[in-house]
């Protein structure tokens, strides 16, 4: 779930500077519907760059046999819980995070083998997002794809070190979706959690039949909450039947749910598949990024109305976050994946420039 970003209808193919037979993608669109299904994908032959609309067609159409996809575990049980992409199966290669993997880059034009050290690092953006770092005769690489990533977090990370110093990265291609000086700072996760806690606390402990309704537009994402949310309560939440099936295969995050609706008084299911008793009172807690920042409303909570909140949530770095992050690592370039809202790719790049600053 990491890889090029498709962001407000934009598609951003990357082939990795320095390493030609190689490209990352991250989400694939069918001619449908989005659907959020996110794979990490390292192609290990020079061949047709990814056509986002036309994916499920074009791998045995247009590609060789060669071509394969790297992604965490996670990943490829959300990936083939769609029937959609079942078929994939047989071209998907987990890897473990943190544990360095030796692959070999074939070029048949040239005769030649290319040997590549590929590490997944969790990113988290969502359930299996990960960021893979690049080590081999052209350099190191590091590929965030989407990524939320606290203060300090890259310093943790031991295997971006030799030693007791950074490893020396050559390129870095980075989440700039929140790379403007109007997204300086974002609650983080536990700030977040923290509010909903104490807003679904205050609620559901009136009595048996106040419910409270997390209103989750993406598919996938919310998962640190559901989770968080369900432990803290000790009560699971009910999700649709059909967003169930996401995580059978998926026990740290399935255990916490349950598609039955009258076990638990916390909800993100469609409320008319519910069937709860209509005299059932009812908080609604929207988890939101985008409205925070265009409404300019700090802090982590916004009442609407007396029963209806939005909590300030985000899948994605901050752009204090993205500076301490690049800061800390110093890399001799940095690529944006993202292109925000109203911005050019120009400023971006500009934007990139300056957080190249030592740490």
């Amino acid at each position: 779930m990491a890889g090029s970003c498709i962001h407000c209808g934009d598609e951003f193919q990357k082939k990795v500077k320095g390493y030609r037979r190689q490209s990352i993608a991250s989400r694939l669109k069918t001619s449908e519907t989005v659907d959020n299904a996110l794979v990490n994908v390292l192609k290990l032959k020079p061949i047709t760059p990814l056509a986002c609309c036309l994916f499920p067609h074009n791998i045995e159409e247009h590609w060789c046999l060669h071509v394969k996809f790297y992604c965490s575990d996670v990943t490829k049980e959300l990936l083939i819980a769609n029937s959609k992409y079942t078929y994939l199966k047989e071209y998907i290669i987990t890897l473990s995070l943190e544990n360095p993997t030796s692959i070999t880059l074939k070029d048949e034009k040239q005769g030649k083998d290319d040997k590549l050290l590929v590490t997944m690092f969790a990113a988290g953006h969502c359930p299996g997002s990960v960021m893979f770092l690049f080590e081999g005769s052209h350099g190191n690489v590091l590929y965030t794809g989407d990524f939320r990533l606290a203060k300090g977090e890259a310093k943790r990370m031991h295997l971006l070190h030799s030693g007791s110093r950074v490893k020396d990265i050559k390129s870095i291609y980075l989440d700039t979706t929140f790379c403007s000086p109007d997204v300086m700072h974002l609650p983080s996760r536990v700030e977040c959690l923290q509010a909903l806690i104490e807003l679904v606390d205050g609620w559901i402990y009136q009595s048996p039949k106040h419910m409270v309704r997390l209103t989750c537009k993406a598919k996938y994402g919310y998962e640190y909450l559901f989770v968080e949310l369900s432990k803290h309560f000790n009560m699971q939440i009910h999700v649709s039947v059909n967003h169930f099936s996401y995580y059978n295969k998926v026990p740290d995050v399935s255990q916490y749910l349950t598609t039955e609706g009258k076990t638990t008084q916390i909800h993100a299911c469609k409320w008319e598949d519910c069937k709860l008793e209509e005299t059932a009172s009812v908080l609604v807690i929207q988890p939101s990024t985008m409205w925070f920042i265009y409404n300019a409303k700090p802090g982590v909570v916004k009442k609407l109305d007396t029963h209806k909140y939005r909590v300030c949530f985000s899948f994605h770095s901050s752009c204090s976050e993205i500076r301490d992050f690049v800061g800390y690592l110093c890399p001799e370039n940095v690529y944006p994946n993202v292109i925000p809202v109203g911005c050019s790719e120009e400023v971006v790049v500009n934007r990139s420039l300056v957080l190249m600053s030592p740490y």
